[in-house]
């Protein structure tokens, strides 16, 4: 007739014992169109629950009643879901639970009743929770062709990367606060361009405050009779090499 067929298809080799013949066997089952569609589905599905299960993120998706939908198995780990509210499926009870674990459960609520789940548009916002860790939240519609289904909510575990750059700003601070106090001139510097100098610094040049020497040249600073010398030792520092004391 000319249509096609969906077959499942086998090819073996079979020997004609001592005659030395070979004999390919072709086999041809024919498969269900409704079953191939099925398998194919199947197999997307795997493919997606794969993939939310390999982000580092937890992954919430909601439909357009605030029902949840599905979560990955991330999801459930930052937000700490009891086994029995998982086995349960109480959409209310999980979201009150959520709700609860923030450090302000009603700013909580508000926000996200702020987020219609048929919006559209992405939304970004940060959740601390009561037992000091620091969430990430995005959200963004989940859509089929031009439909919005739902929305999607990603939380990222940013509590250690806080940590790190409070502990960053701290370190900085401390060391500030030495050099201001040193009274030793010191100034830092990037490709000879001065980028701070202390008090000791500003006052030994002559200058009248920090700014009128940011960004300026370092070797402008330099007496003209010491600047072939301050060049060399620059160079050395520059190759990890260190500079033996001045002594003037």
């Amino acid at each position: 007739s000319g249509g096609m067929l969906l077959a499942n298809k086998t090819v073996s080799r079979v020997s004609g014992g001592g005659t030395g013949s070979e004999w390919l066997v072709i086999r041809a089952e024919p498969l269900d169109s409704t079953q191939h569609i099925e398998d194919q589905a199947a197999s997307v599905a795997s493919l997606l629950r794969a993939t939310l299960e390999a982000t580092a993120d937890g992954i919430l998706l909601i439909d357009r009643t605030s029902g949840i939908v599905n979560m990955n198995h991330r999801f459930s780990q930052l937000w700490r879901l009891p086994d029995k509210l998982l086995i349960e499926h109480d959409d209310n009870a999980i979201l009150a639970f959520m709700a609860a674990q923030s450090a302000d459960p009603h700013r909580y609520m508000a926000v996200l009743a702020g987020i219609p789940s048929d919006a559209d548009g992405e939304t970004f916002d940060l959740v601390e929770l009561a037992d000091g860790r620091l969430f990430e939240r995005k959200s963004m519609p989940a859509r089929h062709g031009a439909k919005i289904l739902g929305r999607v909510f990603s939380f990222t575990d940013i509590t250690s990367r806080k940590q790190a750059e409070a502990a960053l700003k701290e370190s900085e601070e401390r060391y500030r606060t030495l050099a201001e106090w040193s009274p030793e001139p010191i100034a830092v510097h990037r490709n000879g361009r001065v980028l701070y100098v202390n008090g000791a610094a500003v006052k030994a040049i002559g200058a009248t405050s920090a700014s009128d020497l940011v960004g300026r040249a370092l070797i402008d600073m330099i007496h003209p009779d010491s600047r072939e010398d301050m060049i060399a030792r620059m160079k050395v520092l520059a190759a990890g090499g260190v500079n033996p004391p001045v002594i003037e």
